[in-house]
């Protein structure tokens, strides 16, 4: 009964994943990438105007978490009623209801974002070259896959 107070994007796996509530269905956003055809080359894959979409696979802890991340906050900006942008893992369920919820991060004038330095195997020890240049080692941290932005942050 509290359809008109959030919209929902959705990541799941490259199988199409199985919704059991209607707000979800039509909502899933895809890591994908897209190639251009050289110019002489046909591929059955590719549309008219010569470009393919290739679905990439996401994994926890790697880099395309984070790629996956951007994009669900970049579709979540296009919509001017967004006022925040609230990040659960499936494993990550609110411990109240919905009003206490909405109505703590409606009022609330700050971002939340858990993230520290570990220096261990599961923390720093996880930084890839890869990462470059988006993350730089001494900026690398780790955090939980929960966060809440206020949307003005991001409005310049």
């Amino acid at each position: 009964g509290h359809e008109d107070r959030f919209s929902v994007y959705v990541h799941a796996s490259r199988e199409k994943p199985v919704h059991t509530s209607h707000y979800f269905i039509g909502r899933d956003i895809h890591r994908e990438t897209v190639l251009k055809r050289k110019e002489g080359k046909k591929k059955k894959k590719l549309s008219k105007d010569g470009r393919a979409r290739i679905k990439m696979q996401v994994v926890w802890g790697k880099f395309s978490m984070v790629d996956i991340e951007r994009r669900l906050l970049a579709r979540s900006l296009l919509d001017p009623d967004n006022q925040q942008f609230v990040l659960l893992s499936d494993s990550c369920v609110p411990l109240h209801n919905f009003d206490y919820v909405y109505n703590y991060l409606m009022l609330t004038n700050v971002s939340f974002i858990d993230c520290f330095v570990d220096l261990g195997p599961h923390g720093t020890g996880r930084y890839s070259e890869l990462m470059m240049p988006e993350v730089e080692k001494n900026a690398f941290r780790k955090g939980s896959q929960v966060y809440y932005l206020r949307i003005p942050i991001f409005q310049f």
